[in-house]
């Protein structure tokens, strides 16, 4: 039974890769056994591209961070991503981990990353250069600043193959702008607060007030929709090719829309004030699948749009 113990706590061994920031430019590969990842703990599968053929199941780490904290990671595919801080410099930057190695992408002194997000093998992040805050693009070999403005802000960076989103203050007004591989345009270009861009393809959804409330809008490749277009709080916009799911107060409750490309529905057209979940993180889509949590039967249930009913999973 010991012998059985030992050789089970054994295989949980990690090796020692150099912390975020100390090696600056270079990779790490990680060798046979369990790997770590910045202090995140992962589940993979024996057969799973990170652990390689094996006889049983076990939890992996990948890179150790004594002093160090590391954060959001992003999943795609064989690939993660996430923003790894110095506690000792204050600086933070992406690390990746493909195939095996660790990298650190962006590759900078002392300035700050904020956590990234991953398309296939393109990654996305805001940093802070010194001054302003850009959108930075590794297209898996290089990383181009896409922004590229001073003393502008950009933040809240979005990604779907090579097409990037974000909303930047560099015009004056905080608007959303769309990196379509070739140039940068700039799609809702007014003078409201715009935020939260989500971006599938070329469809763009995102949140603002230009009108004089929040509504959600959309650019469909072509042109800008209000898709809510009403006096009332809109929010947590979702979107999955031209179907976007969003929260709104329209009708004195919280209720779930979903505008299919034609028309808008009200999918759980409450009677209850407040029923819905006030954290909008929880409505998502998929196709003409929605999914959401709500109170509306007396406590705090999952339901399902199928694209024709709604279900109580729960």
């Amino acid at each position: 039974m010991n012998q059985m113990l030992t050789t089970f706590l054994r295989s949980f061994r990690t090796p020692i890769l150099p912390q975020p920031g100390a090696c600056r430019g270079s990779s790490h590969r990680l060798t046979a056994g369990t790997m770590t990842l910045a202090g995140v703990l992962l589940f993979v599968p024996a057969l799973s591209v990170f652990a390689g053929v094996g006889d049983s199941t076990r939890i992996t780490r990948i890179v150790p961070s004594a002093a160090s904290i590391n954060r959001d990671p992003q999943i795609h595919l064989n690939r993660i991503v996430w923003e790894g801080i110095n506690t000792t410099t204050g600086s933070a930057n992406i690390y990746s981990y493909n195939n095996g190695w660790v990298e650190n992408i962006s590759n900078h002194g002392d300035y700050i990353s904020y956590p990234p997000q991953i398309s296939g093998t393109n990654i996305v992040w805001a940093q802070d250069g010194g001054g302003d805050d850009d959108i930075y693009f590794y297209n898996g070999g290089s990383v181009t600043n896409l922004s590229n403005n001073y003393g502008g802000h950009d933040s809240e960076p979005q990604i779907d193959g090579t097409n990037v989103v974000w909303r930047g203050n560099s015009s004056g007004n905080w608007d959303i702008y769309l990196h379509d591989g070739t140039g940068v345009t700039n799609l809702s270009d007014d003078s409201g607060f715009n935020q939260t861009p989500q971006i599938d393809g070329t469809n763009v959804v995102w949140r603002g007030n230009a009108d004089g409330n929040y509504d959600i809008y959309l650019h469909d490749g072509v042109s800008v929709t209000n898709l809510s277009d009403n006096s009332a709080n809109n929010y947590g916009a979702r979107i999955s090719g031209t179907n976007v799911v969003w929260r709104s107060d329209a009708n004195g409750n919280n209720d779930i829309y979903l505008y299919d490309g034609t028309s808008v529905t009200n999918l759980s057209d409450n009677t209850i004030p407040g029923a819905e979940s006030p954290n909008n993180t929880m409505t998502h889509i998929s196709g003409t699948n929605v999914v959401w949590s709500s109170n509306a039967d007396g406590d705090y249930d999952i339901y399902l749009y199928d694209g024709t009913d709604t279900i109580n999973l729960s």
